[in-house]
């Protein structure tokens, strides 16, 4: 077992893929049809345990992010449906994820957590000790299912202790260079929306991976970060209450261009979710062509703001 525990996602980052590249197993890659990486080798270790001992601590700034797909992926959790439109506009490599021409992403994380959202919190605010506000993601029908769109994350599990609450999380399969610093921003935000509906204190996020692995594609890029230097995490601010029905109607309305730079910044809403949205309007100008618009110098709060102005070749 490897264990890996810190309030700095950057040090658990960094201990997490040097601890792969040192003591992970060679593995061939995958033989089944259907995977998007069919063939391509791994090094992996497991079980992997991860212990963020602060949720808002969340963004990895040990090598580059994507912030359109962090802040994307987020409004598409939330709106829970396995619409690709509604996250190509963030990732355009969602379009290999699809089965057919249907444009559905079958297993999509929002489709399967939303829905159970009102079923969780019933059942802490009925028993806070209830070991049951568990959300099963992979499913009966995903077993043996051929699809390229398998959801990776096979559970979630809140736990409600002295007002304090945790979140688990189990993974099938985890690409830890690649794709970890997204899991861990969607993941750890939709652990303190869940403390917000609750109305409680944010406790510990863990993270559990049966597979913890670094593609062979990947190795040479991961040895030179691991001989960076470790930075200090720069925490998100508490997510505020709000009426996120709106946010979601403001941000389709971004993507489909209804709605000016003017009238979100005259929005009268909470300047965390305003940072959110105007991510959302930054990605609608490079789309169109538009993208000379410094956003970050609008922005209020990093470490977004910081994604922002690097992207815009402003450092702050």
């Amino acid at each position: 077992m490897f264990y890996f525990s810190s309030n700095n996602i950057n040090e658990i980052y960094f201990r997490f893929l040097k601890e792969i590249l040192i003591k992970g197993r060679a593995v061939a890659g995958t033989k089944e049809i259907c995977s998007p990486t069919k063939g391509d080798s791994f090094i992996e270790i497991s079980p992997a345990i991860v212990t963020l001992t602060n949720s808002r601590n969340r963004c990895i700034s040990l090598r580059q992010t994507d912030i359109f797909n962090l802040v994307g992926s987020w409004f598409w959790l939330l709106r829970g449906t396995t619409n690709l439109d509604e996250i190509i506009f963030y990732n355009s490599l969602a379009s290999n994820f699809v089965d057919d021409n249907s444009g559905q992403l079958y297993g999509s994380w929002g489709s399967r957590i939303i829905p159970h959202i009102d079923k969780i919190k019933d059942v802490l605010e009925e028993s806070s000790t209830s070991r049951r506000a568990v959300i099963p993601i992979f499913i009966n029908n995903d077993v043996g299912y051929l699809s390229k769109n398998l959801p990776c994350l096979s559970s979630i599990q809140f736990l409600l202790r002295n007002n304090i609450l945790d979140c688990s999380i189990l993974m099938r399969s985890s690409n830890i260079y690649g794709v970890f610093p997204y899991d861990i921003f969607i993941l750890t935000m939709l652990h303190e929306y869940m403390s917000l509906i609750l109305g409680v204190s944010l406790g510990n996020f863990h993270f559990i991976s049966n597979s913890a692995h670094i593609y062979d594609k990947s190795i040479d890029v991961v040895n030179t970060l691991v001989n960076s230097d470790i930075t200090k995490p720069v925490s998100m601010v508490n997510m505020p209450q709000h009426n996120l029905k709106f946010i979601l109607d403001v941000e389709d309305k971004i993507r489909h261009g209804k709605i000016s730079l003017e009238g979100i910044l005259d929005l009268d809403i909470p300047l965390y979710f305003k940072d959110l949205l105007l991510v959302t309007y930054k990605k609608y100008l490079l789309i169109n062509n538009k993208g000379l618009v410094r956003i970050g110098d609008l922005m209020e709060y990093n470490p977004l703001k910081n994604l922002m102005c690097k992207i815009e070749n402003k450092v702050i």
